[in-house]
């Protein structure tokens, strides 16, 4: 496919991250999902989204609402000087004061920025918290979004959204989002199957163990938790907890096995580590972006890599690396049905995982989002104009996350008749 801007074709390269693409050979254009959604065919987008790790959809928002946060971005930089008003430009334009200038990368809660680049953290959370922005990140159209197409469970995660406003020669290296979340996956377990309204009824049951009083106990019900791997509440002191399904499992009961605690703040089961997660990233461009502001690039399919323990330079996974592909097109024999329903990314493509082809949306405009995997590979072109590329991203999550346990559970629950909401039966009668 021919990559093109407005009406003027893109040029023959594209620097993507690190590496120099031939367009139309290592980066072609991404699929538009636009159709899909308009036709509210919500089911081929999962499938789509499952498959490929990504989403392209145009008017998701409303462009007003757009336009307001790119307006409140544009008066925040105005403020630091950095906006270069030239006669005939638009209160929208957002040229460079300097082209030399460092750009901004906001934690849009907090105010804090990347490398405390701005110490001016009052002005960055005012902005961040501004109806003009949470309206965005946290509004009806992303809410609805989410609703259409994941469900009734799916929720917005406001407290990890970052306003970015790219300087010029500014790009982004090929990375994963898992990584910059893995020491704080309480925005993946928060709300999970351990802690949402289900363990009123479920917690009872699930953390019920046969194997006497030595396990961790529960801190609804009190009551024990078991290993997920052998069943036994025994020996808690050698009993790992993952900070994203809240699975408990023995350092022996581990593949491969552990002979000792790790010295991490955060750990992650096997599954959690190496497979997808209902966890997406939204980026949102707050204006049109094309290749010359530096556009978004992913590789379709590199959600399903693994290696997550082993990562490169602590960006990519381990699988991401390899030079070949010599696995066979079976399934991967992991431990639980989220695994068993996946397929390798070899399967997809025989090439090398970092040569599989990027993928790029040639032209965004407000309104428009992007939606990707955690654990999808991606990457920014650099920016190569003279204004600064203005967009936000944030998380949102699909479904509660749920170890195999807690889904036996819970199905055990609803064939017998419980319901799902209903009041847990007294924890001292439990005990006894």
């Amino acid at each position: 496919a021919t990559l093109v801007i407005s009406v003027v074709p893109m040029r023959k390269t594209l620097r993507v991250g690190n590496s120099t693409l031939v367009v139309g050979q290592s980066v072609h254009e991404a699929k538009n999902s636009s159709q899909l959604y308009r036709n509210k065919n919500f089911g081929a987008l999962r499938n789509r989204l499952e498959e490929d790790g990504y989403l392209w959809i145009e008017n998701v928002f409303d462009k007003n609402t757009i336009l307001g946060a790119r307006r409140a971005m544009i008066a925040a930089l105005d403020k630091k000087g950095a906006i270069n008003r030239q006669q005939g430009d638009s209160k929208l334009k957002a040229r460079m004061m300097d082209v030399g200038v460092e750009g901004w990368c906001v934690d849009a809660e907090s105010g804090g920025t990347v490398a405390e680049r701005d110490p001016d953290v009052k002005l960055w959370r005012e902005v961040g918290n501004s109806r003009d922005l949470t309206d965005v990140y946290n509004g009806s159209d992303l809410k609805n979004f989410c609703r259409n197409v994941f469900g009734q469970n799916s929720r917005t995660l406001p407290g990890c959204t970052w306003l970015r406003a790219k300087a010029r020669g500014e790009l982004t290296a090929e990375h994963v989002d898992y990584y910059y979340f893995y020491k704080n996956t309480d925005i993946m377990g928060t709300n999970s199957a351990m802690e949402t309204k289900k363990v009123k009824s479920l917690c009872h049951t699930y953390h019920r163990s046969t194997d006497g009083p030595n396990g961790y106990s529960c801190e609804e019900c009190g009551m024990y938790q078991p290993c997920e791997v052998c069943g036994s509440a025994y020996d808690p002191e050698n009993m790992l907890i993952c900070d994203i399904c809240r699975g408990g499992f023995h350092l022996k009961c581990c593949t491969p096995q552990l002979r000792r605690v790790p010295e991490t703040e955060e750990w992650h089961c096997r599954d959690c580590a190496n497979e997808p997660l209902p966890v997406y990233t939204c980026w949102v461009p707050l204006g049109e972006i094309g290749p010359e502001q530096g556009t978004l690039a992913l590789q379709p399919g590199t959600h399903r890599l693994g290696g997550y323990k082993r990562p490169i330079n602590g960006l990519l996974p381990a699988e991401y690396g390899k030079k070949k592909s010599n696995r066979s097109s079976k399934k991967r024999k992991r431990g639980s049905e989220r695994a068993r329903n996946k397929t390798s990314v070899s399967n997809m493509s025989m090439q090398p995982p970092a040569e599989i082809p990027w993928e790029v949306a040639p032209r965004v405009g407000p309104g428009d989002l992007i939606i990707f995997n955690l654990k999808t590979v991606h990457a920014a072109s650099k920016n190569t104009s003279d204004c600064f590329r203005l967009s936000l991203d944030t998380r949102v999550v699909a479904c509660d996350i749920e170890t195999e346990r807690v889904r036996r559970a819970l199905k055990g629950i609803s064939t017998t008749g419980h319901s799902i909401d209903s009041k847990p039966q007294d924890v001292d009668h439990q005990r006894q």
